[in-house]
């Protein structure tokens, strides 16, 4: 992956409805990050020792977002069915109004040929590589192996409001991944909790 292509990359806006699966001791603020920091994700790599930068991961439909969480089990795919996942408990999904300004399309064939990767090392399996033996060894600015979590925090210090990414469980649908710490009043994500009616809003 060329990391050095992430400054040059082109940016789009983002304007729509897209969901937040959160979990339950979450709900205060659906919208909280401050977490993210030290739990790594697919595109993270934060830990109590080096935190990393926050991250809000949203979905482009409810369905997507069930799926992401494994709230519901099996594929999208032509022919093939999903079913409730009895053991998911604990989540709440809720609607996030999304205006972004500069958003980083990584489902853009264009953008993925200038990064020298592919859509499956952007959708596969990043958590072998922490299961597997470390080599090369870490070692800084990233501390880390893993070519989604090394691009998560290029795009983060590269400013950029965000990214789309394709879904590692939903192959044709959208993930929107936000650098809260980024927005400025050009920009706002709005969550309105149904069951309170408490409205959320970042920055």
């Amino acid at each position: 992956m060329r990391l050095s292509a992430v400054p040059g990359l082109p940016t789009r806006a983002v304007v729509g409805d897209w969901w937040r699966a959160a979990r339950l001791q979450y709900l205060p603020d659906p919208l909280a990050t401050a977490h993210t920091r030290s739990r790594p994700g697919r595109f993270n790599a934060g830990s109590a020792d080096r935190p990393g930068p926050e991250v809000l991961y949203l979905s482009a439909d409810l369905l997507v977002a069930q799926i992401e969480v494994g709230m519901v089990l099996g594929s999208l795919d032509p022919g093939r069915s999903i079913l409730p996942n009895p053991a998911a408990v604990g989540w709440s999904l809720l609607p996030v109004k999304v205006r972004l300004a500069a958003v980083v399309d990584l489902t853009a064939p264009t953008v993925v040929a200038e990064l020298r990767t592919s859509f499956q090392e952007l959708t596969g399996d990043w958590e072998g590589y922490t299961d597997r033996p470390v080599v090369p060894p870490l070692r800084q600015p990233h501390w880390t192996n893993v070519p989604t979590q090394r691009l998560g925090q290029a795009l983060a210090a590269a400013g950029v409001d965000g990214f789309l990414t394709f879904s590692a469980r939903a192959a044709t649908r959208q993930n929107l991944i936000v650098f809260p710490a980024n927005l400025d009043a050009a920009n706002s994500l709005v969550c309105t909790d149904p069951s309170t009616g408490v409205t959320h809003r970042r920055p």
